[in-house]
């Protein structure tokens, strides 16, 4: 009874974290977010600290970070969350001012951004994830001589990562440059953990015999 009302509230956890996904979506990392990537370069070494003062004027709570984009320090990238034809403008004329520049709209190019699913960051890890999953999965076929324990380390796998989904859906927990390792860690403790468990219990099962 214990274990059908555990399977029944993972079941409930993790419907809930479908349903959150497919209405509002997971929450992202700015680095991931939808937005505007602005850009810029100058005849002269640009200090990103500086960037980073004015894009926080202009662009206030909507702005996400800066980062050089050349090798000669004389570029920089803001990513804001969105841009308003003043805010641009206004953009434009405080770094002249900061820089002592003469640069124009015609010197920036705007590009943006759409918000980065979760589904391109796993993209690569599936196929090798897929591979080692099924090879431990044949490996626990072979060592116990049956496809009960082999099945049951799928079942595990699939239940354990699906929470984990589950709480970056439900604790609205950003996905972000982080969100792949955490993973990977957790796949890695749950197998070896699953492993331990069973060679424990066939120990004990050929002690009792």
């Amino acid at each position: 009874m214990k274990n059908k009302i555990i399977c029944i509230a993972i079941a409930v956890i993790v419907i809930a974290s479908l349903i959150v996904t497919a209405t509002v979506g997971l929450r992202v990392t700015s680095r991931y977010a939808e937005g505007y990537l602005i850009r810029f370069t100058a005849d002269k070494t640009i200090n990103l600290d500086s960037v980073s003062e004015v894009a926080k004027e202009v662009f206030g709570d909507d702005f996400y970070a800066v980062k050089e984009v050349e090798f000669f320090e004389n570029s920089a990238q803001i990513k804001v969350r969105n841009i308003s034809d003043e805010q641009y403008q206004n953009y434009i004329t405080k770094i002249n001012e900061k820089f002592d520049t003469k640069l124009t709209s015609a010197n920036y190019i705007v590009e943006h951004v759409s918000n980065v699913k979760l589904r391109t960051l796993v993209e690569p890890y599936i196929v090798p994830l897929g591979i080692s999953t099924l090879l431990i999965a044949a490996f626990f076929a072979i060592r116990y001589k049956g496809a009960k324990q082999m099945l049951l380390f799928l079942v595990t796998i699939f239940v354990v990562e699906a929470i984990e989904y589950a709480i970056y859906a439900l604790c609205r927990l950003p996905v972000g440059t982080y969100t792949v390792p955490v993973g990977m860690i957790t796949y890695i403790l749950t197998t070896v953990l699953y492993t331990a468990y069973q060679e424990r219990k066939d120990n004990s099962d050929e002690d009792e015999e």
